[in-house]
Parts: C-alpha cells; sequence; structure tokens
C-alpha cells in the first residue's frame, strides 16, 4: 500500500490531468476537504462555476515540494501560476488503507480560483 506521500501526489497528479477516475479511487467517499479551515463549499464566490474536483486548466504551472509525511499524513507547499497570477499555498493529506481522508488548503482562496480556473474566476 502507498504510503500518505504517494497517495497525495497521486491524487495532485489526476487533478491536474482531470482524471475523475483516478479521483473516485483516492478520495473516501466522506473527505474532509477545508480552505483555510473554512469548509469547501463555504467558498462559493470562488467555487462559482465549476464543479467539485472538476480539474484545473491545461495552462497551469505547478510545483511541489514536500514539507514532511509518514504512512498516514503528508504536507505540501505548491507554487502555482498563470500567466501574471501567482499564489503560494500548503496542503496537508491525512490518508488511511489508501484514501484520502482529508485535505486542508491554506492559502489566498481567491488568488487561487483565478489561477486555477481563470474563466470561472473572470465571470
Amino acid at each position: 500500500m502507498a504510503d500518505a506521500s504517494e497517495t497525495a501526489r497521486a491524487c495532485v497528479d489526476a487533478f491536474l490531468k482531470h482524471d475523475q477516475g483516478a479521483l473516485r479511487e483516492l478520495l473516501a467517499d466522506d473527505i474532509e476537504w477545508l480552505e483555510n479551515g473554512l469548509p469547501h463549499e463555504e467558498h462559493a464566490e470562488e467555487q462559482e462555476g465549476r464543479g467539485t474536483w472538476e480539474g484545473a486548466h491545461d495552462d497551469l504551472d505547478v510545483s511541489t515540494n514536500e514539507v514532511c509525511s509518514d504512512d498516514s499524513t503528508a504536507v505540501f507547499e505548491f507554487e502555482m501560476a498563470h500567466g501574471q497570477h501567482e499564489t503560494l499555498g500548503a496542503a496537508i493529506f491525512k490518508v488511511a488503507d489508501g484514501k484520502i481522508t482529508s485535505i486542508h488548503w491554506y492559502g489566498d482562496p481567491s488568488r487561487a480560483a483565478r489561477i486555477l480556473w481563470p474563466e470561472a474566476a473572470a465571470a
């Protein structure tokens, strides 16, 4: 069974490739997703115009740096850019039985939305 770091990396890769099948295999049905301590769905303004786990646009430039990990937790820093927009973020992934049970994202949600989904954020 993969450790938390491998599972988290696979999730990020699947998201960037729009691989919904892989995401279904990697994410627990009852995943907890928080952004800066708030439930993901409470970021209505930033999330409007896209579906859950839809994936980012193809021109996104993402650099990941593993901060630390063990069998159940992986922490990553993210540098994301698209055009003139850049942002930094961090995520804590919790993994159990090969599935991601929780992702806590920390960063500026409106900046991330402009970079991940520029068409939706411009609407």
